[in-house]
């Protein structure tokens, strides 16, 4: 137990002295005591110190009492202890200040020794510091303990529970609960929803560099206790308790202390496991869609070690947009916290979707395996809501390729091939919600596997690549005005309303466009031809030899 102003009153000389003013300060933990005598003090005092003086130094310093008060208030020491003979009586304005700033101001008999104040309170001090360094040592070995037996999350908060008697949890930095502790399931749930505020209003951790904040819930009025735990300026997670006020005790920050290093320490094994596994989880996909791995069995044993969810299941693959742009000139540690920004982000909308899913993160990519059960519609907004908060966040585009459901792990290789497909495609096309469900498109994947075909490359550039040339030579819009009249089944005057022209003028970029393909726009054979090239061109311009 510290030592207070008030514990120091009663013993030793102390006793024999007279508190005059700023009784709100008794609580003032005494650390240090000094008894310089010198005008400047100020540069000598530091914080919980209790200042002995006879006052001989403000008999003829430029400095009085109630400067000496406001120094001691500012540099946070624990009271003043002085004696009366140079200064003479206190004044009401002295003691007014004093009462005011919490300062506790002692007055010592002219006659007191100073060493029969200083000895007792070095003694109790010194005692003091060494039942606290005990109990340090007595903690620490029973955590220390705790990790060397492979305790977890779970050992170290039952701990917390048992020598502080407060309900805790411990999140990890995208606050999900590793393990929650309390005597009741009223507690429990107070926590977890404590838990999921601190998601929605991250504006609570406002540490400030202090590793610890005190957040009071007007909707329950709990008092929590929120502990950063991190490593090299790394957040790891936080622990959290629920205290019955905020008077600090000196003992239990000791307790606390020990575990967060205990929990530090087991977030780290943690990170480093999850390490491993990523890594396994890598090797596993990249065999399957190698085609390394064509038994069924095989796969289900090795999938089944990685916690993946069982088939059926649906591919999502998250790309990033010009990753290597993004990525320039920047460091590896900039480079791997941005790629756990996007993946954290991935994972906690997921997290909302479904428990079940598994992510594989690789070099400019998330392959997500999601069960069959999420619904399409559901899925559909969820990757939505993930697009826009990377971009909002980030600043970063991602463009997602999502396969058909299939039935097997082996089946994995054709899922990732058409979820690759689907982001070519996305981004051939412009797709405005930047996320394609393959078999949505089936047309534009045939589409984009025969764009290579010699002839259907010549044909698309003696059609469309003609007018866009024509286009680009002259400022004209040839190849907006026939990708019109397509839309429109050929109804021309439907299509000069579309354009906002006039008949006449419609008329002439026909017979400009007939005049340069060959193609007759009345007839609609030759129309139809048009729409199909209108259909390859983007697949196809994606060549460098016609770009």
């Amino acid at each position: 137990m510290s030592l207070t102003i008030r514990d120091a009153l009663n013993f030793g000389g102390l006793k024999k002295c007279k508190l005059v003013a700023g009784s709100k300060g008794l609580s003032n933990i005494i650390l240090h005591t000094n008894s310089m005598e010198i005008p400047d003090i100020e540069p000598w005092l530091t914080k919980g110190e209790l200042l002995v003086t006879t006052g001989y130094a403000l008999k003829s310093s430029s400095i009085n009492l109630i400067d000496l008060i406001n120094i001691v208030y500012r540099t946070h020491a624990s009271g003043i202890a002085i004696k009366t003979r140079f200064i003479g009586p206190f004044s009401k304005e002295t003691i007014d200040l004093a009462d005011e700033l919490g300062v506790p101001l002692i007055e010592m008999p002219d006659d007191l020794p100073f060493v029969e104040v200083l000895t007792p309170l070095m003694k109790s001090i010194m005692d003091e510091h060494h039942s606290r360094l005990e109990y340090s040592q007595t903690i620490h070995n029973k955590f220390i303990d705790l990790e060397l037996n492979g305790g977890g999350f779970s050992a170290i908060s039952s701990v917390l529970y048992t020598l502080l008697k407060l309900p805790n949890a411990i999140v990890d930095s995208n606050f999900e609960i590793e393990t929650i502790k309390s005597s009741s399931a009223n507690h429990t749930s107070s926590l977890n929803y404590f838990c999921n505020k601190l998601l929605s209003v991250p504006s609570i951790l406002s540490f400030k560099n202090k590793p610890i904040v005190f957040y009071r819930d007007l909707e329950t009025n709990t008092l929590y206790k929120i502990r950063k735990i991190s490593n090299k300026d790394k957040i790891h997670g936080y622990l959290i308790l629920e205290e019955d006020d905020e008077i600090q005790n000196e003992m239990a920050d000791i307790i606390i202390d020990h575990a967060t290093t205990a929990i530090a320490l087991e977030f780290s094994k943690k990170t480093a496991l999850d390490e491993q596994m990523k890594l396994i989880g890598n090797h596993f996909y990249l065999d399957i869609i190698a085609g390394n791995i064509k038994n069924e069995e095989e796969a289900k044993l090795r999938a089944f070690n990685l916690k993946w969810p069982s088939p059926p299941l649906r591919l999502a693959i998250f790309d990033v947009d010009q990753f290597d742009t993004i990525i320039k000139n920047k460091d590896e540690f900039y480079i791997q916290e941005l790629k756990e920004l996007i993946l954290n982000t991935i994972r906690l909308h997921l997290k909302a979707l479904t428990k079940n899913f598994s992510i594989i993160p690789r070099s400019d990519s998330f392959t997500c395996l999601l069960p069959h059960t999420c619904k399409k519609e559901e899925l559909s907004k969820c990757i939505n809501n993930i697009q826009n908060k990377v971009q909002a966040n980030l600043h970063i585009e991602l463009t997602v390729g999502i396969s058909v459901i299939f039935d097997s792990y082996t089946s994995l290789h054709e899922a990732n091939k058409d979820a690759r497909e689907a982001i070519k495609i996305s981004r051939l096309i412009g797709s405005n919600s930047r996320s394609i469900f393959i078999e949505n498109n089936r047309l534009e994947q045939a589409l984009l596997q025969v764009s290579d075909n010699d002839i259907i490359q010549k044909y698309i550039y003696d059609t469309i690549f003609i007018l866009k040339y024509y286009d680009k030579k002259n400022g004209s819009q040839l190849l907006e005005t026939l990708n019109q009249l397509i839309l429109c089944m050929g109804i021309k005057t439907q299509a000069a309303q579309n354009l906002f022209l006039h008949r006449n003028t419609l008329m002439y970029r026909i017979k400009k466009i007939e005049h340069l393909t060959g193609y007759n726009l009345s007839d609609k054979n030759d129309l139809l031809s048009l729409a199909v090239a209108m259909k390859f061109y983007p697949f196809v311009a994606k060549n460098k030899i016609y770009k």
